[in-house]
């Protein structure tokens, strides 16, 4: 009977994985446009749209499929046995494997989890989360909860127990952080006990190389390329902004407030922005330079790339503006997502009015949609794209710097991921029905 039940399920894992397999189709390329299918939602299965991740160039897919309580990883043509609880997907940067963690059916296995690469279980622990592979995709450091502590965990692809871990953590402020050249792995340990916060340098070997302690460390922010950080941290009951290296050893504190929020760096790493309190009186800081804070700065204020320019979302007596050299912009019900042009020249946000949003392009109007978000410049400024909702449906829009519309992609049920290459063409994930695409959009 026992040999009946297994031969009856592997006969039905090969035949859903024949089915992912048949449903991959080759790239279809027109002129100025590609698209290739990467998945397919099985038939009585639900797709999580907000667990999905592709590759860099957009050639492979991971995502989660639900069936009852019964959850799989679909990558390629390899199919995830069933687990009870799957989060924090991650694919490897040379595209060959992809990374979860995944708890055991049946029920009462709640607080027994595995780091999962490519169907290799590694643990048990009671919690896994956030795999992070280093650059030459032969590892995975993650974050493993077992014996009340949390740890950086270092698993090599293939191996069912881990190499090494860092020592334990009563919380991580944030998950692995690794070096460009692979070699170097920060944690953001906080020790309860001890009162005390911990940044911590090691390889990825997990041997420590250095330490910065405080009372807390927040707000921790990297460049575009992670050589540069900037964090607030907290001593004595004084609250100031960190900068170092990715490495440390050069660290800058920054002037003491009483509070501090909004905390980002620039994409080349040579600039700060913040917002402060000290007293009575709220400051903007970009660098050192402090300056009265005319208004309350929600959320994170936005560099420009060349990091010479920064552009605010304000709030004024309940109102929103949107702050920019000088000047408080609204004209709208409501006011968001600024985004500026590398040279910060170019300023675009959102403007919403009675439901109806439209992006303003340096005082320039798009037509109304239901929804807009994830603005960007195109290379060389010379347009702007974002994902744009109306009557249910995604669609991507490109449009010129007076906000005329020369590009409505077709309409999908969700869009993610929108991005430019380095050649200025526009790729993105697209759910059309049950499939899962990659669409690329050449603007020349």
């Amino acid at each position: 009977m026992q040999m009946q039940l297994a031969i009856t399920s592997k006969i039905l894992k090969i035949t859903f994985n024949m089915l992912i397999l048949l449903a991959l189709l080759p790239t279809v390329v027109c002129a100025g446009y590609r698209e290739q299918r990467l998945g397919v939602v099985p038939q009585g299965y639900q797709l999580d749209t907000a667990n999905i991740v592709f590759t860099a160039d957009g050639s492979k897919v991971a995502f989660r499929v639900m069936q009852g309580e019964k959850v799989r990883v679909l990558f390629g043509d390899m199919v995830s046995k069933p687990y009870g609880h799957v989060r924090h997907v991650a694919i490897s940067p040379d595209g060959r494997y992809v990374a979860h963690n995944g708890t055991p059916e049946p029920k009462g296995h709640e607080h027994e989890q595995y780091l999962v690469v490519n169907g290799v279980e590694t643990g048990p622990f009671t919690t896994v989360c956030n795999p992070t592979f280093t650059p030459d995709s032969g590892k995975v450091i993650f974050e493993a909860e077992h014996g009340g502590k949390w740890h950086h965990a270092l698993a090599v692809i293939g191996a069912t127990v881990i190499a090494a871990e860092t020592g334990g953590a009563d919380i991580h402020r944030m998950l692995p952080v690794i070096s460009p050249d692979g070699r170097l792995v920060v944690s953001i340990q906080q020790q309860s006990e001890a009162k005390k916060s911990v940044r911590l340098v090691s390889t990825v070997e997990m041997r420590e190389v250095r330490r910065r302690e405080y009372d807390s460390i927040t707000d921790i922010a990297y460049s575009a390329d992670r050589l540069r950080t900037a964090y607030v941290a907290r001593r004595r009951g004084e609250t100031f902004v960190v900068t170092s290296s990715f490495a440390g050893g050069d660290e800058r504190e920054g002037a003491p407030f009483d509070a501090i929020y909004g905390l980002v760096i620039s994409d080349d790493g040579a600039h700060v922005a913040y917002s402060a309190l000290r007293g009575e009186k709220y400051l903007h800081l970009i660098d050192a330079r402090e300056s009265p804070a005319a208004f309350f700065c929600e959320g994170l204020p936005v560099f420009s790339r060349d990091g010479r320019s920064v552009v605010y979302r304000a709030i004024v007596d309940g109102k929103s503006f949107i702050a920019f050299a000088g000047r408080m912009i609204s004209g709208y019900d409501d006011v968001s997502k600024p985004a500026l042009s590398a040279d910060g020249s170019i300023l675009a946000f959102v403007g919403e009015t009675q439901g109806q949003w439209r992006i303003n392009v340096n005082g320039k109007e798009t037509p109304a949609y239901d929804h807009v978000d994830t603005l960007q410049f195109t290379p060389g400024d010379k347009y702007l794209a974002f994902r744009a909702q109306k009557n249910g449906n995604c669609r991507m829009v490109i449009v010129d710097l007076q906000g005329k519309v020369l590009h409505e992609g077709p309409q999908f049920v969700e869009i993610w991921k929108p991005s430019f290459d380095e050649a200025g063409r526009l790729g993105y994930g697209a759910l059309a029905g049950n499939e899962i695409w990659w669409k690329v959009l050449n603007l020349e």
